[in-house]
């Protein structure tokens, strides 16, 4: 079991530096970011959707396959209104990042209540951590802004605030591995 939450911890940490690296990116070149991914989402969701409904056609008879050509008639339905409408995805895009902050967070207090039953004084501060997650993943779902640079911008930021105190929290984590994999034995 320690070897599972050790990996896991490590795969987090490693997710949070590249987040970071993708935060300062976005920071710095906001206006090209949304435009590069907006288009890129159009083009994999056009290409993605065409391919389901071929497929599905290919193998009619598959019992399998059925339902493929609803998918791919929305992805591609998807892909064209983000194509001629990319403002939209400006929208989608706090609301899926805000729902992945919120999501990760809760899971991760989990841990949290471990750390607490083994009265460890860290706890502390990986629910503030915890709760500055939430909070970031709220903004992003309660107020997507309508400019897209200003969006980009402040993409960028709560990315890197996430994954600065995702870090920290994992660090946490690491260093009462022994304590964590103690309470999965019980």
């Amino acid at each position: 079991m320690k070897k599972k939450i050790n990996y896991y911890i490590n795969l987090s940490i490693i997710t949070s530096i590249l987040f970071i690296i993708l935060g300062i990116i976005v920071m710095i070149f906001p206006k090209t970011t949304l435009g590069i991914f907006t288009y890129s989402i159009s083009i994999i969701a056009i290409i993605s959707g065409i391919y389901f409904i071929i497929f599905e056609i290919k193998n009619k008879n598959n019992i399998l396959t059925t339902g493929f050509s609803l998918l791919g008639t929305f992805l591609l339905l998807l892909g064209i209104i983000i194509l001629f409408h990319p403002k939209s995805i400006a929208i989608l895009i706090p609301i899926c990042l805000g729902i992945w902050f919120i999501t990760s967070s809760v899971a991760k207090l989990r841990f949290v209540e471990i750390l607490k039953q083994e009265d460890e004084g860290l706890w502390i501060l990986a629910i503030i951590v915890n709760i500055l997650s939430i909070i970031c993943g709220l903004i992003f779902i309660i107020n997507p802004i309508s400019s897209s640079e200003i969006i980009t911008s402040m993409f960028g930021i709560i990315i890197i605030i996430y994954s600065i105190s995702d870090i920290c929290e994992m660090m946490v984590f690491k260093k009462n591995i022994k304590k964590i994999d103690k309470f999965f034995k019980r």
